[in-house]
């Protein structure tokens, strides 16, 4: 139990932690229009982002223990297994390493608004389908009843959808599957609320102190570059070795 749990709550923190959810979380927040109704809509669609990959990954576990009972379905489960354990090591060791970097390079957290300008996928999409891409822009000049659904979405795709993230949830998934019955719902319990928690930091702040979350921008930012980026590659780090260590034992050749 505590070793399930233990792995389940640093990857709910490593997500807790992570930059790219607090810094789009204040950029929502800070709608002129109606920055608590966006901030709330925000941790909204964070929690359904992380349920989710969260999900995906509970799926990707089931499946792979599901067997009818003959030797060689039996190895071939055993193998997408280990497959599995192996695949997610590896995503988490190499996310954890490349924080690690980051921290240790000192390199600038870049705005999500940022990201957009130099992503070509986002270019393409743009193009493609310019009506919602104004709406997801939080630059964008939006209608009151809009303002919500930006925020909803924009939660739900760094919580569910973020390639920084969304290997994490899946991990967490996966790893609850493996508990025990009655002990998955504290786990899965354990990890929402720790991966979803910092959605909901923007709007509390915004909810007792109006107007204060470009400042608490900029403190997080400071704090992140000197702690979180450290902290989230060690806790990546230990788990990816421990599901290494997983997919050694599960090999079966």
């Amino acid at each position: 139990m505590s070793t399930h749990i233990a792995v389940v709550a640093s990857l709910g923190l490593a997500l807790f932690l992570s930059p790219e959810t607090f810094v789009l979380g204040f950029v929502i927040a800070s709608d002129r229009k109606a920055p608590k109704r966006a901030a709330w809509a925000y941790a909204a669609g964070g929690v359904l982002g992380i349920l989710f990959s969260f999900g995906i990954g509970m799926l990707l576990a089931t499946e792979t223990s599901i067997g009818t009972g003959s030797a060689a379905t039996t190895e071939g489960h055993v193998w997408r297994k280990f497959l599995v354990h192996a695949v997610l090591a590896t995503v988490l060791l190499v996310i954890g390493v490349r924080r690690a970097i980051a921290a240790f390079t000192e390199e600038p957290f870049r705005e999500p608004e940022e990201e957009k300008r130099t992503s070509r996928l986002w270019a393409a999409f743009k193009s493609r389908f310019p009506s919602f891409a104004h709406l997801l822009d939080p630059a964008s000049d939006l209608p009151m009843n809009e303002i919500a659904l930006r925020g909803a979405l924009a939660g739900f795709a760094v919580c569910g959808l973020h390639p920084k993230i969304f290997p994490v949830a899946i991990a967490a998934g996966h790893q609850i599957e493996e508990m025990h019955a009655h002990l998955r719902p504290l786990g899965a319990l354990v990890f929402i609320l720790l991966g979803a928690g910092a959605t909901f930091v923007p709007a509390i702040l915004e909810t007792l102190r109006p107007g204060s979350a470009g400042t608490a921008k900029e403190t997080i930012e400071r704090l992140m570059k000197v702690y979180g980026r450290t902290a989230i590659a060690l806790l990546l780090i230990g788990v990816g070795l421990h599901m290494a260590r997983r997919a050694w034992e599960l090999y079966p050749g």
